[in-house]
C-alpha cells in the first residue's frame, strides 16, 4: 500500500513540473472603512468629515453616519451611495446634510457605517472617532467717530408750534348714557385730547385722543354729573385746556 501512495504521489509530482497540473493562488483582499481625518475641515459650528472604504464587491446602498455629544445622540443621517467602484469616497457635512449646528469649543464623537442589503461585518465597514470644535469666533468691534454735528441757523431750524387753546362748541346728552363733544379747529392741533372725570378737579379722570372736532362718550352712568375739557397736541407740545363744560347724563 505504501509502495502505491509514493507512486501516485511521484506521478503528481511529475505532472506539475510538466505543466499538465497548474494549482492557481488567489490573494483575497479584505473590506476595510478608514476615516481620512486629515481631510476634515471643523470650524466653531461645522464639521466637514471624510471617510474610504476599500470594497470586495458587496453592493453598498449607503452611508449612515451619528453623532455623539457626552455618549448622547445628537443627531444620525443617511447617504445613498451612487458609486459602484472598488474604492468609495464618503463625505458628511454636518451642517448641510444633517442640518446640525454645532457648540464651539466642543468635542464630538461621530460614527460612520457602511450599509447593504446582505448581512456585513460590522468591524470591516463601521469606523469610529471624533474631533473638536474650534472657539467663537471674535468680532471686532471699530469704534466709529461721531460725524461733525453741522449748527443749523436759527431760521433754518424748524420749531414745534404749541397748539392754541380750544373752544367748546357743546356738550350734550343727546342718547342713553353718551355725550356728545363739538368743538372749533385750532391752528397747529395734529390731534385733540378729550378728558372727562366725575369732578370738577378730574382725579382719576379719563383721556381720550382723536383727530376729529366730534367725540362721542360711552357707556356713562345716568345720573351721575361729569366734567369734561379739550386740548391741542402737537408732538410733544400741548395747549391749554379748555373752559370746562359739566353735563349730568339724564337719558
Amino acid at each position: 500500500m505504501k509502495g502505491k501512495l509514493r507512486v501516485g504521489l511521484l506521478i503528481i509530482l511529475m505532472l506539475g513540473v510538466m505543466g499538465i497540473c497548474t494549482v492557481k493562488t488567489y490573494a483575497v483582499s479584505s473590506p476595510y472603512m478608514s476615516l481620512n481625518t486629515t481631510q476634515d475641515v471643523i470650524t466653531h459650528d461645522n464639521a466637514i468629515l471624510h471617510a474610504r472604504l476599500i470594497n470586495t464587491g458587496i453592493e453598498i446602498t449607503g452611508f449612515e453616519i451619528s453623532v455623539y455629544q457626552n455618549h448622547e445622540l445628537v443627531k444620525s443621517g443617511f447617504k445613498a451611495n451612487t458609486d459602484s467602484s472598488s474604492v468609495i469616497n464618503i463625505v458628511f457635512d454636518l451642517k448641510k446634510d444633517l442640518s446640525i449646528v454645532l457648540l464651539p469649543n466642543t468635542t464630538y464623537t461621530y460614527t460612520i457605517s457602511a450599509k447593504a442589503e446582505e448581512d456585513i461585518n460590522p468591524s470591516m465597514y463601521q469606523q469610529s472617532f471624533h474631533f473638536t470644535t474650534t472657539a467663537a469666533a471674535v468680532t471686532e468691534v471699530t469704534t466709529k467717530e461721531p460725524d461733525r454735528i453741522v449748527q443749523e441757523k436759527p431760521s433754518e431750524i424748524t420749531r414745534t408750534k404749541t397748539p392754541g387753546r380750544v373752544k367748546l362748541k357743546s356738550v350734550k346728552n343727546s342718547k342713553r348714557k353718551i355725550v356728545v363733544i363739538k368743538y372749533r379747529r385750532v391752528r397747529n392741533a395734529k390731534k385733540y385730547q378729550i378728558q372727562y372725570a366725575k369732578n370738577s378737579k378730574f382725579k382719576k379722570a379719563v383721556i381720550r385722543n382723536t383727530k376729529k372736532l366730534t367725540f362721542t362718550i360711552r357707556k356713562l352712568k345716568k345720573g351721575k354729573k361729569y366734567y369734561i375739557r379739550v386740548r391741542g397736541v402737537n408732538g410733544e407740545k400741548k395747549g391749554k385746556w379748555s373752559k370746562v363744560k359739566k353735563v349730568i347724563i339724564k337719558k
